[in-house]
């Protein structure tokens, strides 16, 4: 009688303990460790864009092997709020 109830108890148990376990893998994969960007200082040239107000806008230019060319410029034009300076129009 004992044997009875334990056995489904059990299996229960061991379902939830496998449901678990599978959402746990979907939810939070197992990824590799990221290595990290190849370090490009040494081939990086550094550029300096003007700007009308007398300050301006730094930068790196990398060759690339085709014609075109990307410019990113971080944080230009983002909003100000609570970094104490304010934009003007």
């Amino acid at each position: 009688m004992m044997l009875a109830v334990l056995i489904p108890i059990v299996v229960l148990s061991l379902a939830v303990l496998l449901g678990v376990a599978v959402t746990r893998l979907v939810l939070y994969p197992v990824l590799p460790r990221p290595r990290g960007a190849e370090n490009l200082d040494d081939r990086a040239h550094h550029v300096r864009i003007a700007l009308p107000d007398g300050d301006g806008l730094d930068g790196w230019h990398l060759s690339g092997g085709g014609r075109g060319a990307l410019l990113l410029l971080h944080g230009f034009g983002a909003p100000t709020a609570g970094c104490g300076a304010t934009a003007s129009s």
